[in-house]
């Protein structure tokens, strides 16, 4: 097979394929729905409700 000739020795080709991903479960797509929520009322400016703390959900220090 010859090459093609508009191509330089040099010249590299990205070949993209999409990456499979596995669906999130119901729990999880809700508070990630949640989160983005809160992060785009808290850009805008607009004050949310304080959520009830949930497991795991705090900063410690």
């Amino acid at each position: 097979m010859q090459r093609p000739t508009n191509r330089t020795p040099n010249q590299l080709a990205l070949h993209l394929e999409p990456t499979p991903h596995q669906p999130l479960d119901t729990e999880t797509r809700e508070a990630l729905i949640s989160a983005l929520a809160d992060l785009l009322l808290e850009a805008y400016g607009v004050e949310t409700p304080a959520a009830p703390a949930e497991q795991g959900a705090g900063h410690e220090s």
